[in-house]
């Protein structure tokens, strides 16, 4: 297995197999994992819009073994303009998203007095949903699942 490859469990069969990265440069991306369903593989990543500092979500998803396995369909939900949006935690059903004004290049930047605004976003239904706010740069986000991890139960945020 190489960096340009995915270890996939199937939580259905308790099989593993070995996946290539999509297409384009996600190795240089944030990038979250998640169940897409249906034993599907599911990626999400962040990414800079061309228009007005749009943020956007790109979601692959990864064919089933019949389908030509190898085949990744792409869709790009906006998520906003004028922010950028980090992920900051996941699990297979959600992620946390960090939003903040498009004006700080970089995360790492921030001054103090800088607001920070979290969000969930539900894998499913595609729905983003405001948690908090912040202004303290140093806050670090959990999500909360039970331990040891039950594979018929899904986590919460």
């Amino acid at each position: 297995m190489n960096k340009k490859e995915l270890l996939v469990l199937d939580t259905r069969t308790m099989e593993f197999s070995i996946a290539d990265f999509p297409p384009g440069a996600w190795l240089q991306l944030q990038v979250a994992i998640v169940d897409a369903g249906e034993g599907r593989v599911g990626m999400f990543s962040t990414q800079d819009g061309n228009v007005c500092y749009e943020s956007i979500l790109c979601y692959m998803v990864r064919q089933n073994k019949g389908e030509s396995s190898g085949q990744w369909d792409m869709k790009t939900i906006s998520v906003g303009y004028g922010y950028r949006h980090y992920i900051r935690a996941a699990t297979e059903n959600y992620l946390i998203l960090l939003r903040m004004d498009a004006q700080w290049p970089d995360v790492t930047l921030l001054v103090p007095q800088s607001k920070m605004d979290f969000f969930s976003f539900d894998v499913k239904t595609m729905q983003l949903e405001r948690m908090f706010a912040e202004h303290n740069q140093r806050s670090a986000v959990h999500i909360y699942t039970n331990f040891p991890p039950s594979l018929l139960s899904s986590p919460t945020v």
